[in-house]
């Protein structure tokens, strides 16, 4: 019998944990029955479920004391008959986990997806969540570094971490073949060196220390473009910073995209300039496209981008010594060419997909067997 397996997650919006999460259900559907229930938000990448085939339940729950929708959410829980509960993100993690646990379902699971404020949040809410994890027969990690906080600061045993890499599908992030898609799209110059950035436009991602630091890239490459993907809270104000900089024209707001497989590959360099970090998958994204990457020395990065090999390690928010690096790179295009081809060859080595899903698929089944499971994991 397929395994009736429910992945609960904070929100459905684009961002590294949810498309973890998207890709997981493209590799698990034809072995488990899935569902996918996210508590908050308009859940943005609900079609993409759809459209694999994969039912999205929206819980309707912005906080605990939204009685309703925590009624919704036991509910669905009860009712699911799952075999399998798998948590994502802080807030389903904290809500999801004793819920589970008190309808019964057999294997509870939570995905640590990154390092993000350990230290910063309130002790009620540190409390809380290491009660909640006693709830989990396991938590994935998905990198050392997000395994170590997670023994220091959630109080997990070893014994019940798994360390479990994101990984990216090489055959969709590719080199390109294709050298005018930039130009056909956003109307970049053929000729323009090209700054890529993948991610939602939140503080933690550092977007206003990269614009302070594109100052000087622009100083050096006049004709250079900043091409920024991803939305979020932050856009005026990175709106704002763009005009009193006097990057008008030469910084590009592409918004929520469904092209990132097509965008990276022309990017002369991709950005991480972030604060903190799990495993990021854009620079994985990145390395399978042949890209490299520049990014900060935080969380996981560098677990991903390794120095001088796959790209270039910055301190965080340091906008000269991102400048400098960015401009290392551009104005050395053999030398990026390297890092690029070294890092296409360590992503489809270290970070496939398939093996992302196939480790997860294994724990399923073991923890499923631990538990005299009536489910079945098909290979």
């Amino acid at each position: 019998m397929r395994p009736r397996v429910l992945h609960l997650i904070t929100c459905l919006e684009p961002g590294g944990a949810e498309q973890m999460v998207l890709a997981l259900c493209r590799g698990l559907a034809s072995s488990c029955d899935l569902t996918v229930g996210f508590l908050k938000g308009p859940g943005t990448l609900a079609p993409a479920f759809a459209e694999i085939g994969v039912p999205v339940i929206a819980l309707r729950l912005e906080n605990v004391a939204h009685l309703a929708g925590m009624v919704r959410m036991a509910l669905l829980l009860k009712r699911g008959r799952f075999d399998v509960a798998h948590t994502h993100l802080l807030h389903a993690g904290l809500l999801g986990r004793p819920l589970a646990r008190a309808a019964g379902i057999p294997v509870i699971i939570h995905t640590q997806h990154n390092t993000l404020s350990w230290e910063a949040r309130s002790r009620l809410v540190a409390w809380a969540n290491h009660l909640s994890l006693r709830a989990a027969d396991r938590v994935v990690a998905v990198g050392h570094v997000v395994a170590e906080m997670t023994r220091i600061h959630a109080g997990v045993p070893t014994q019940r971490i798994e360390t479990i890499w994101n990984g990216v599908d090489t055959s969709r992030f590719r080199p390109s073949e294709d050298r005018g898609y930039l130009s056909r799209t956003f109307g970049i110059p053929t000729e323009a060196p090209v700054v890529g950035v993948v991610a939602g436009l939140r503080p933690v991602k550092g977007h206003d220390v990269l614009l302070s630091a594109m100052a000087e890239v622009f100083r050096v490459f006049p004709q250079a473009r900043l091409l920024l993907v991803g939305d979020g809270a932050l856009r005026p104000q990175v709106e704002h910073l763009i005009a009193t900089q006097g990057l008008a024209g030469r910084v590009i707001l592409a918004g929520q995209r469904q092209d990132v497989d097509k965008i990276v590959p022309e990017c002369d360099v991709i950005a991480l300039p972030s604060r903190e970090e799990g495993i990021p998958v854009s620079a994985l994204e990145a390395m399978a496209c042949g890209v490299p990457v520049v990014a900060t020395r935080v969380g996981g990065t560098p677990e991903v981008v390794a120095h001088e090999r796959t790209g270039l390690l910055v301190a965080s928010a340091d906008p000269a010594s991102l400048a400098s690096a960015l401009l290392r790179l551009l104005v050395n295009p053999a030398y990026a060419r390297q890092l690029g081809k070294e890092g296409r060859e360590v992503a489809m080595v270290h970070f496939s997909v398939d093996t992302m899903i196939a480790r997860t698929r294994a724990l399923y089944e073991r923890l499923l067997c631990e538990h005299g499971g009536r489910a079945h994991v098909r290979h």
